[in-house]
């Protein structure tokens, strides 16, 4: 073989090798900013024992938007409300709001749009006992991620979790033993 066709066929090779690589990496999200909010219910019972946290996180409009290679971070604003009791005490949960995270987006090779929480747990708020003054923390707790096609009409993500997530370890203020968290989710984005 010619030292010519050595060096097309190193040329095709290449071009063909770096093009493959392109297509499955360079994925386009879609045009547009993410606004919205998500919520998450924990709901905690035990003997004698409830606990109630929503946790809402709102990306408010227009929305601070900070980019890195191929993802797209949001920042967003935290809150917790809720309340419980049990055979001794009753308490409310009011978080107020803080910027505490980000949720990331970004397509895949597959062309599949994930929107998903870039951090969690770092911002604690107080609650106050309805019979005296006293803070304790309650964490952020985790926003299961979204996966969904990223078609060219994709402007609008909806939904809820398909059933209850049983979450492991102690959530609620007091919470004894033998108690059971379930969380459940819903989430409602526009792509402006």
């Amino acid at each position: 073989m010619s030292g010519y066709r050595l060096v097309w066929i190193a040329i095709l090779a290449a071009v063909f090798s770096s093009s493959t690589l392109l297509s499955q990496t360079a994925q386009a999200q879609p045009k547009g900013q993410w606004t919205g909010s998500a919520t998450c219910t924990l709901k905690t019972t035990g003997p004698n024992y409830s606990d109630l946290q929503i946790h809402t996180w709102r990306i408010d409009y227009p929305p601070f938007v900070t980019t890195s290679g191929a993802f797209t971070y949001y920042r967003y604003t935290w809150t917790v409300t809720g309340g419980g009791g049990n055979s001794t005490s009753t308490w409310q949960i009011n978080g107020g709001s803080k910027i505490t995270g980000y949720f990331q987006t970004h397509v895949d090779p597959n062309g599949k749009l994930h929107f998903a929480q870039g951090s969690t747990g770092l911002d604690p708020f107080g609650i106050r006992l309805s019979s005296f003054p006293f803070r304790y923390n309650v964490f952020e707790t985790d926003f299961p991620a979204i996966v969904v096609p990223a078609t060219p009409h994709l402007r609008i993500l909806q939904g809820q979790t398909k059933r209850p997530i049983v979450v492991n370890g102690p959530v609620g203020y007091q919470q004894p033993g033998g108690s059971t968290t379930k969380k459940t989710c819903s989430w409602s984005f526009r792509l402006q």
